[in-house]
This record gives structure tokens, sequence and C-alpha cells, in this order.
């Protein structure tokens, strides 16, 4: 599996980069990230007993071929349906409310544009708020909105699992397959890293959610979901079983088996560059030089214990049992 290890100019600005940097890839700091106390700090979306524990449904996006029913029950509160068509618009209406039992934010797009034939008839997107999106709520709403007989289909989602662990750590241990990896900064300073375009078929989106949670973030588009197997609600079980390290990994280096590596292969300032560089640059860039040695840098690269926690969390994903 290849994975693409981005090269950059180690000039003047990228050594003070670097030399501003406080994380270490020393294995026992990592397990210190580990244990530290997941504080809620009743930001929504955000849920205390999932962190570092599991992962879970985000923000869902359905296709729906059905009718919109004309009245709704009282566990439908809604917020607003403003007009949003047009000669080029898909849709002629955005319905906006919340689900009551779950308190589940909500927006049905629908009024649908005959100049596109491919539409489906409504589009509804929902995300978690107070609690995870589960199977059952969805479908209970789902069957709230839209008259019986309706069929829905998963048109793309998000697949997000909240730790503990410094953003700092995922920008300098990522490899991805991904051809495009870039940190993004908004007006309020906050950083987001990014693996993926943002019209592929997958994206990793990561983020500081808390000042003490960071959100890894996987968006799933149609195109994927499809090749996995995952056509409907029912199908979202088979994200436990996604082989997620084929795509992205955040692996550490083992100093011994780096110092192996190069012993005899380089020698002076660039040695001591080279056996310095874990501890606080990007793992990128590293193979990217012994690369230009000649040299495999896999052979250096170990499985890192917030790689260990991510896969666990996978595993205890909480679509199916949670809201049942």
């Amino acid at each position: 599996m290849e994975f693409v290890w981005q090269k950059r100019k180690i000039g003047k600005e990228a050594k003070e980069q670097m030399n501003g940097s406080t994380f270490t890839t020393i294995c026992g700091k990592e397990i210190d990230w580990m244990r530290m106390h997941a504080y809620n700090k009743t930001v929504s979306g955000v849920f205390a007993p999932l962190i570092n524990n599991a992962a879970f449904v985000d923000k869902l996006v359905l296709g729906i071929r059905g009718k919109l029913r004309r009245r709704f029950t009282k566990t439908v509160y809604k917020t607003a349906n403003p007009a949003i068509g047009g000669p080029r618009r898909p849709y002629a209406r955005s319905l906006h409310g919340i689900y009551l039992p779950a308190g589940t934010p909500f927006e049905v797009k629908y009024g649908r544009n005959r100049t596109y034939s491919n539409l489906f008839e409504a589009k509804l997107t929902v995300r978690s708020e107070s609690k995870p999106l589960s199977f059952s709520d969805v479908t209970k709403l789902v069957s709230c909105l839209f008259r019986k007989g309706n069929r829905s289909i998963l048109n793309g989602m998000e697949f997000t699992s909240d730790v503990s662990v410094p953003l700092r750590f995922f920008e300098n241990h990522i490899l991805t397959r991904a051809r495009s990896i870039r940190t993004l900064v908004d007006g309020h300073g906050r950083q987001t890293l990014y693996a993926g375009a943002p019209g592929a078929k997958w994206m990793l989106r990561i983020y500081q959610k808390t000042k003490e949670t960071t959100r890894v973030e996987f968006v799933l588009r149609r195109s994927f979901l499809a090749k996995a197997g995952i056509n409907d609600l029912t199908g979202l079980g088979v994200l436990r079983d996604v082989p997620w390290n084929r795509l992205v990994r955040f692996p550490v280096v083992c100093q011994r088996a780096l110092e192996d590596l190069v012993k005899g292969k380089v020698v002076g300032k660039r040695l001591q560059l080279i056996l310095g560089w874990p501890e606080r640059r990007p793992i990128g860039m590293l193979l990217a030089i012994l690369q230009d040695y000649g040299l495999p840098g896999d052979q250096i690269l170990r499985v890192s214990a917030v790689e260990e926690m991510l896969w666990k969390m996978q595993k205890s994903f909480t679509w199916c049992n949670v809201g049942s």
C-alpha cells in the first residue's frame, strides 16, 4: 500500500516552525494523552461518554423517493421553510426543524426542479446535536416526514471519533493515500487538517472541537458507500470493519530502528538532523528524506497508541445501540 510522503523545503522558515512545536513521539507521552480526563464543555454535538471510546455518525444525507407529509406529528417541530428555488436550483424549498424525541436538527429540500431528471424527490440532512444519530431515531424521523412507501438512499455521511489527543499529533504523524494534505485556518485562528479533495469519494477532516477534544471525521460520499456495500441505513454497521488504515495512518517512529537504518549511510549534521527528527517534526518529511538516500522508511514505523485507540473506537461504533 503506497502512502503519500510529502516533501517540504527544510529552510529557515521551516526550521523555525519545527522548533516551535512542543510535540514528542515518545510512547509514554502518547499514553499520557490516552489517560487524560475527557471534559464535556456542554458543546452541542460533543458526547463525553464517547470521547476516546466509540465512533458515531455525526451527519447523514438521504435521498428520498417519496412524498412529504402534509401534516407532521407533534414530534416534529418546524423552525423555517424558506423558498430556495430558481431556474437552475434543484429544489424549490428548504424545510428546517427538530425531531423532538432525540433533539435532532434536520433539513428537507423538496419541490424537485423537473429539469434535473435524476434528482430524488427530496433530500434529507440530519445532524447530531443532543445525542449521536442512531438507526432508530433516523428511521422514525423519516416516517414522520414522509408518507408510507417512501424509500431512502444513503447519499453521504460523516463517520466521527472524538479524542483527547492534540491536533499537533495528527499533523506530524499523518500518512495517507490522498494526494492532497493541507491545514486551513479560519478567522478565529482555528486549524483544520484535511486529507483528500472536497469533491473526492472520501475526505478526512481533523479539527479542535473543544479545548480538550479533537474531532477525527471521515466525510464519505455516495461512491465510497456504494463500493463498501452500504446503500441504506441498515447497512451502516459495515463501517465497523472498513480498513481505514489503508487510507490514512498515524504511526510513530521507532528510534532504535531509525538509528540502525541510517548507521553508516548518513553522516555529519545531516545524521543529527535525521536522528532528532521524530521528536517534533512531520513523519512524512522524514520518510521523504530517507527515500532520497534510498532507505526504506517503512522499516522504522510502528503502530501508535492513537491508531490503536481509533481502531477500538471504530469497533465500538454506536449506530445501532444508541436510541434503539
